[in-house]
């Protein structure tokens, strides 16, 4: 199983080194805002792990926590969306995919720091199933990973099977690809 493979290449963190705990709930109101689910294997990810990085490269969103809203959801998912239907308005042949919520369209899980997103084509079929895909800052569409959900994309991005266009190749000069903890934004 992509968690077992996963966990084995990069530890998830003692429970203590991680800095929130997610409920359940948390996941509820950030998928009611946004009218989608989340695949329940990016969940079990970011409940497992914490938020943090693969990669000291992309992080991935979280429903709860004092972090930016570049990984705080629901607004890391509309933050992208709305800027990509800005985009579309204006180049409507490079950006063709359906505007977010709607079927075939791209929903963002987690940011790379050149600004590249990472996600799902979403769709009617269960979120389990759903395709990742990696919209690059420059590009108009997304390269979509067909038949390759979050879990095993996660791994294949760890060891370096997985090589997204968008992300730059010197990332992968050591495999494993390791984690870091995202520490929270200091209360003020």
């Amino acid at each position: 199983m992509w968690i077992d493979d996963l966990a084995l290449l990069i530890p998830p963190p003692p429970a203590e080194e991680r800095t929130v705990t997610i409920e359940a709930g948390d996941w509820k109101a950030a998928e009611q805002k946004l009218g989608r689910p989340f695949p329940p294997d990016f969940k079990q990810f970011v409940e497992t792990w914490g938020p943090g990085y693969i990669g000291s490269f992309v992080a991935f969103y979280t429903p709860t926590g004092n972090y930016s809203t570049a990984i705080l959801l629901p607004a890391a998912v509309e933050r992208p969306a709305k800027a990509y239907a800005e985009l579309k308005q204006n180049w409507p042949a490079k950006y063709a995919l359906p505007n977010f919520p709607a079927d075939g369209s791209l929903m963002t899980a987690g940011v790379t720091d050149n600004g590249d997103y990472v996600g799902w084509i979403v769709s009617d079929a269960p979120p389990e199933t759903w395709p990742v895909a990696v919209w690059g800052d420059e590009d108009g569409m997304p390269q979509v990973f067909e038949g390759v959900t979050f879990g095993p994309f996660l791994v294949g991005l760890v060891t370096g099977s997985i090589r997204p266009e968008a992300f730059p190749p010197q990332l992968w000069t050591d495999t494993p690809l390791g984690f870091t903890v995202l520490p929270q934004k200091a209360a003020r």
